[in-house]
């Protein structure tokens, strides 16, 4: 089977990267059909500016040419109430790099990390502990460009 990871959600003329497609177990360019793998780093968090947000990625960009994939951990306020990290998103597509948005956040979005955090102490209670459905909605939402290569669950969160 062969299910695209990226969706268009505006003018195609503003993106220029191609979805990458999963077929198997293995990534590809949905346009050239090669295999796409990834050389990527975990985007430093860069504050609530996302103009040194871009100018970070630029930077590491610089250094690593063949970088095409950034994994982000923490986002800007706004990233999750605005299309202000349109910019951001438009940068990387623009330097060829996919984008790995977090699928949990540290101050609401987040999984417990004891089941003393859980009210009631049940599954459903964890689930809802962290309000991770609805970050994972917002970020959905938010992160609906064609160069978001996918949402990662963390495993590095605060406890």
């Amino acid at each position: 089977t062969t299910t695209t990871t990226t969706t268009t959600t505006t003018a195609s003329s503003e993106w220029t990267l191609p979805p990458i497609e999963v077929k198997g177990s293995h990534l590809y360019d949905s346009k050239s059909g090669n295999e796409f793998r990834a050389k990527g780093i975990g985007m430093p968090n860069s504050g609530e500016d996302v103009k040194e947000w871009i100018a970070v990625l630029q930077r590491i960009k610089s250094i690593a040419s063949n970088l095409n994939v950034v994994r982000l951990y923490e986002l800007p306020t706004c990233a999750l109430v605005s299309d202000c990290f349109k910019a951001f998103m438009l940068e990387a597509d623009k330097l060829g790099v996919y984008v790995l948005a977090p699928g949990t956040g540290t101050t609401w979005g987040w999984l417990p990390g004891s089941a003393s955090a859980c009210t009631p102490a049940t599954a459903d209670g964890c689930y809802k502990a962290g309000a991770v459905l609805g970050w994972g909605q917002t970020i959905i939402q938010r992160f609906n460009y064609p160069n978001t290569l996918a949402i990662v669950m963390g495993n590095e969160f605060d406890m």
